[in-house]
């Protein structure tokens, strides 16, 4: 009887419980692409609801770890396709796992012979930057702040009752969504950026609620602030690192350059507003610092249109607008969903590369 047979029967109910571990020793010890795929069934299925389906979910989760990167390719693809809670929650536990190298944190143990090929895929090196990149790629596919809270509050208990450096792994994890915008987020600009063009407010009330779009660095943010009674702008941000972002917005159906190679009315008018807004707050600036905690002179950033249907002259166009600025930026609303995207990939990859460089 072929593998994938057993295993089908397994997911049925056609074998008995006990007949797990033997399955996975059968299918461990081929090592093959087919077996491992058996084994990916058998941890993402659910097993029509069953109450205690981790028992076996669980083991097979854990045993994809003795295919090396590819198991763990496995294990992500899986609970993408399947993000059920318990699903998840096994992944997260699993990668933090091997992105640490740490066994000790194992929940299920089944079989010495397995177990030991599994501790020992674990420690091995290679894998724990593959690991602690799906890991961050994961949390940040998560399109709910209560599910993450959740599911990682959940993996850390159980890690803290062991002890286990994992706990660090998942921590680090997390600090990533925080840094980076989400997928799901990311997803949601794009689709406002295609359908709703013309309408201000929809970006205005959009970027409140994600402001770490705007800037990375965001740790307070405020819309449209009433100081003084000057003109507000749309946002002020102050950065992690104290710095402060004066922020004007368009609409991204508002041209970035025109046609005759100018930055266009739009451009100019919310650079006009931008500045002028600092130029104020410098002007009060004993009254201001009673307000906004630390402040100092303030970066300024415009958004206007688009930067993707620019053509090459009016590319460098804008280029140079930005060249010749002293503590402004111009920039299309596309452009900060790809430096969203950019980040957001760069933190799922593995530990920042250090080499020599030398250039003679």
């Amino acid at each position: 009887m072929s593998l994938r047979t057993r295993t089908e029967q397994f997911i049925s109910g056609q074998l008995s419980h006990e007949e797990l571990v033997e399955l996975l020793k059968l299918c461990v010890s081929d090592g093959g692409f087919e077996a491992m795929m058996c084994v990916s069934r058998l941890y993402e299925d659910m097993y029509d609801g069953f109450t205690f389906n981790m028992e076996i979910k669980g083991p097979s989760a854990t045993a994809l770890l003795r295919w090396g990167a590819a198991g763990l390719d496995a294990l992500f693809q899986a609970a993408r396709r399947n993000p059920s809670s318990k699903n998840l929650s096994l992944a997260l536990h699993i990668l933090a796992m091997a992105a640490a190298g740490d066994p000790s944190s194992r929940f299920f143990r089944l079989d010495p012979d397995l177990d030991a090929m599994i501790d020992i895929a674990i420690t091995d090196l290679e894998i724990r930057p593959i690991a602690r990149s799906h890991l961050a790629e994961l949390i940040l596919s998560l399109p709910d702040e209560h599910d993450v809270a959740g599911l990682v509050g959940s993996t850390l208990m159980a890690f803290s009752f062991a002890k286990a450096t994992s706990a660090r792994e998942l921590f680090a994890a997390v600090s990533k969504r925080w840094l980076a915008t989400s997928a799901p987020v990311l997803g949601e600009f794009e689709e406002l950026i295609k359908t709703k063009r013309k309408n201000e407010p929809a970006f205005q009330a959009f970027l409140t609620r994600h402001p770490q779009l705007l800037d990375p660095l965001s740790h307070k943010v405020w819309p449209q602030p009433n100081l003084f009674g000057f003109k507000e702008p749309d946002f002020i941000i102050k950065r992690t690192d104290g710095t402060y972002l004066v922020i004007e917005i368009e609409c991204p159906a508002k041209a970035l350059v025109t046609a005759g190679g100018h930055l266009s009315a739009h451009v100019t008018h919310a650079e006009q507003q931008a500045t002028d807004y600092r130029r104020n707050l410098m002007q009060k600036y004993p009254d201001i610092r009673a307000k906004l905690p630390d402040f100092q002179e303030p970066d300024c950033l415009v958004i206007v249109g688009l930067e993707g249907v620019l053509s090459a002259e009016q590319r460098q166009v804008l280029y140079d607008a930005n060249q010749n600025r002293r503590h402004l930026r111009i920039a299309g609303f596309d452009w900060l969903l790809e430096r969203g995207r950019t980040i957001a990939s760069n933190v799922t990859q593995a530990d920042v590369e250090v080499s020599p460089l030398r250039i003679v």
